[in-house]
């Protein structure tokens, strides 16, 4: 009797380990952010004003706000794209796009922004003695292009080197709109941080 309980045992414990492992659906997976332009909100934070700080969570949504405005303005480009029959973005079909999801001040001044730090480049690169700089340096503005380059280029052929520098400029400004009113609005709590 106790070698048939042992043997049935030995059975349940086979069959149970064969049988598949459940899964729990109600486990939430964790979402991967990429964390574009959290490391540049701080420094743009330090140019609007030097005295205050952001928190980690501040951050974050703020990067999340940068992503979601890049992906409003590419959708906007991809239209006038289709619209105009090219293949090829241009800064003047980000300064469009700027122009359909901005309003007032806010994209005129965004627009005014990316053509100036544009202008910085174009001159610059002229300077034999700052040739070996990137185009982040020669445009003066605390973007990477390169981070810009990444949502140019998806579903797109072709970008001019200029649109990643202008569409830098145009995020960088929003951004510090945005820490600006942030600022404010701290400055009436009495807060060290931006929350």
């Amino acid at each position: 009797v106790d070698n048939a309980d042992n043997t049935q045992n030995v059975e349940n414990r086979q069959s149970c380990s064969n049988d598949p492992v459940p899964v729990d659906t109600d486990m939430k997976r964790k979402k991967k952010t990429k964390h574009y332009f959290e490391h540049h909100i701080k420094k743009i934070l330090k140019q609007v004003c030097k005295d205050r700080d952001i928190t980690q969570q501040a951050k974050s949504q703020l990067n999340e706000l940068a992503i979601i405005t890049c992906k409003l303005i590419k959708s906007k480009i991809n239209h006038i794209l289709t619209f105009s029959k090219k293949k090829t973005i241009t800064e003047a079909e980000i300064q469009s796009a700027v122009k359909l999801i901005f309003t007032g001040q806010l994209a005129q001044k965004s627009v005014d922004e990316g053509s100036k730090c544009l202008a910085n480049y174009l001159n610059r690169s002229k300077n034999e003695e700052l040739k070996g700089q990137s185009r982040q340096l020669k445009a003066d503005i605390l973007i990477p292009p390169n981070i810009l380059d990444s949502f140019l280029r998806e579903n797109v052929n072709y970008i001019s080197c200029h649109a990643p520098i202008f569409m830098a400029a145009v995020i960088e400004y929003f951004l510090s709109q945005v820490l600006e009113l942030a600022n404010n609005v701290s400055n009436r709590k009495k807060g060290v941080r931006i929350k």
